[in-house]
Parts: C-alpha cells; structure tokens; sequence
C-alpha cells in the first residue's frame, strides 16, 4: 500500500467501478445504498441485499453493481 503505483492500479480502479455503480443505482431511484459497506457486510447479508438491489435493475445493470460490489469484497 506505501508503493507509488499502489492508488493508480488498486485504488482509483475501485474507485471508478463504485462511482458507475452509483451512478446506475441514481438513474434506477436506488438510493441509500453503500456499496463498500455492504461489501464488508458477512455474505448472506450482502447476498441478501444485493438480491433486491438486483431485482429492481437490468441484467447488464447488475452485473455491472455487482463487479463493483465484488471489486469492494476483495480488497
């Protein structure tokens, strides 16, 4: 984390994925949703909440919530 290139490869790629998945999140009325915090929610928590999320959205749309909720999950 104290290299140079930490924050160029690790952080600011989460950091994207997180703004375009709140950004559909907006564009659905999805609101109060907290992708990082949801990450570190134990799984069938987050499955749980992910599993609404999900309902309300497009097939691509999820995918795309769920990479950046995945991306949060493992780092």
């Amino acid at each position: 984390q104290s290299h140079p290139d930490y924050k160029r490869q690790f952080v600011e790629p989460k950091q994207k994925l997180v703004a375009q998945a709140n950004e559909i999140l907006a564009y659905n009325n999805i609101e109060g949703v907290d992708l990082i915090s949801l990450a570190s929610k134990p799984r069938p928590e987050m499955l749980k909440a992910f599993g609404d999320i999900q309902s309300k959205l497009t097939p691509l749309e999820a995918g795309e919530v769920h990479l950046a909720l995945a991306t949060c999950h493992i780092q």
